[in-house]
């Protein structure tokens, strides 16, 4: 599911602009920004695998994981077995998920949210750095206890996912 952030909390993106898009070859690809793959791993100021899974250490792993990683591409084309997934419009495989939330006093908050069925995949390249603070197992155990936290907006409801490999180079 996506809900890119116009910039402000005041401008309202049509639906079909909260997705990551990138142009190539003429085409729109749907894309996950590294920012989000590193705000599900490491982020302080929200649910992150290092402070839901790794107990007091989880902001030392933290750092250790932002600091000492990088991932690439810096935009994660999203995949299926047919290769990039472009949008030419909402479709079977790519819909408008609605929903109400709710904030605070029970003010009524509806959100229109694009979504991307399943399969899909990402690959990406993770380059690690040995240091003291964060282990390569730390990343690899913050990789696989995401799948239950989730990619993405409105996780650990979507965005769920299994990962399939692990292969560090040495």
């Amino acid at each position: 599911m996506f809900d890119r952030y116009a910039g402000d909390n005041n401008t309202q993106l049509p639906v079909h602009e909260k997705m990551y898009l990138m142009e190539k070859d003429g085409k729109q690809l749907l894309t996950i920004p590294v920012i989000n793959l590193y705000s599900m791993l490491c982020a302080e100021n929200t649910k992150s695998v290092c402070r839901q899974f790794f107990g007091r250490g989880g902001k030392t792993i933290a750092l250790g994981i932002a600091s000492y990683t990088s991932i690439e591409p810096y935009e994660i084309p999203i995949l299926d077995d047919d290769g990039p997934i472009a949008f030419v419009g909402f479709n079977d495989q790519i819909t408008v998920h609605r929903a109400v939330a709710r904030l605070a006093k029970g003010i009524p908050n509806p959100k229109e949210r694009p979504m991307l069925k399943l399969p899909w995949r990402i690959e990406f390249t993770l380059t690690y750095q040995e240091n003291k603070i964060a282990t390569l197992e730390n990343v690899r155990q913050a990789l696989t206890m995401g799948s239950t936290l989730g990619l993405g907006t409105f996780r650990p409801y979507f965005g769920r996912y299994e990962l399939t490999v692990w292969d560090p180079q040495t």
